[in-house]
């Protein structure tokens, strides 16, 4: 081996070392920070913009470990922990999902309406409803003239918010728990302002309003509105 060829596994090995070294002190640091730090636990960060009021999914999310002393109570943790909540304003990317900054889910959505339709309970499945049930609101129009009677779906998948028992006619307050062919039930819907039209239509030209209850759709479906 002649002279240059050694000083190049003398400065190979010298860079090795060198190497190790830096290795070795980065890792101590590192573990020595961490040390300092203390535990860590996971927090849910935002990995795109979601808008307000709009409820937040797995797929805006990654989970990160932080350090304890880097956290507040307010940072959640899990993905359940959001269920019925949505952000109050827009969250961007890369924030932590706060409880602080989540409200409960508004009785009516962003861009929905409320609407109220007074049906009869031997009319419809009304007395059996409940807040967040699905149904479809049918319109049946009588034979007049040469046009035959029918009946057609004004609104698919229209969810319930409220199902109210109205005074009787003489003005007198109905009997708790008592339902009759004489009750009538307001029934409050969420719709988009599309379909409000189209309900408000079936209102004034139709002979009467039923509610055909929607099953619930398996959670893997789950997604409309």
């Amino acid at each position: 081996m002649n002279p240059r060829q050694r000083r190049g596994v003398v400065l190979t090995a010298l860079s090795f070392v060198g190497a190790v070294g830096v290795f070795t002190a980065v890792s101590g640091y590192t573990a020595s920070v961490a040390r300092q730090l203390g535990p860590t636990r996971p927090v849910l960060v935002l990995v795109r913009d979601v808008p307000s009021y709009t409820p937040i999914e797995e797929a805006d999310l990654e989970t990160r470990r932080v350090p304890e002393i880097y956290t507040s109570g307010s940072d959640l943790s899990d993905l359940d922990q959001t269920v019925g909540l949505v952000p109050a304003a827009p969250m961007l990317a890369g924030s932590r999902v706060q409880r602080d900054a989540l409200v409960p889910v508004p009785a009516t959505l962003r861009g929905e309406r409320e609407i109220t339709v007074n049906v009869g309970v031997e009319a419809s499945i009304a007395a059996v409803l409940e807040p967040g049930d699905r149904v479809d609101v049918i319109a049946a129009y009588k034979a007049k003239g040469n046009a035959k009677s029918r009946a057609e779906v004004t609104v698919s998948n229209a969810r319930v918010l409220r199902v109210n028992r109205l005074q009787l006619p003489t003005g007198e307050e109905p009997e708790a728990g008592v339902l009759d062919g004489d009750t009538t039930l307001a029934v409050t819907f969420a719709l988009i302002p599309a379909d409000v039209s189209k309900v408000v239509l079936a209102q004034t030209v139709a002979d009467t309003l039923r509610l055909a209850l929607v099953p619930p759709a398996p959670a893997a479906a789950e997604g409309n509105r």
